[in-house]
């Protein structure tokens, strides 16, 4: 399992921040999403690390924020 914190991410609009949470949603062996305050954290199961790298960039870059693996 990885643990990955991504920066407070900051919305246009509720479309915007529901796009954010669907492009998460969609990586593979995602287990569990916890919105707090500090950030968004991510727990993945089983993940295959150099796709799940490439998704976290893009979805990153998208929305200017950055992530940072927790723990592996």
């Amino acid at each position: 399992m990885i643990q990955i914190s991504i920066t407070p991410p900051v919305f246009k609009c509720l479309t915007d921040e529901d796009a954010f949470y669907q492009r998460l949603s969609e990586i593979k062996g995602l287990q569990k999403v916890v919105d707090q305050k500090d950030g968004v954290f991510l727990s993945v199961a089983m993940p295959q690390t150099p796709q799940l790298l490439t998704e976290l960039d893009q979805i990153c870059a998208f929305w200017g924020v950055s992530y940072l693996v927790v723990s592996a």
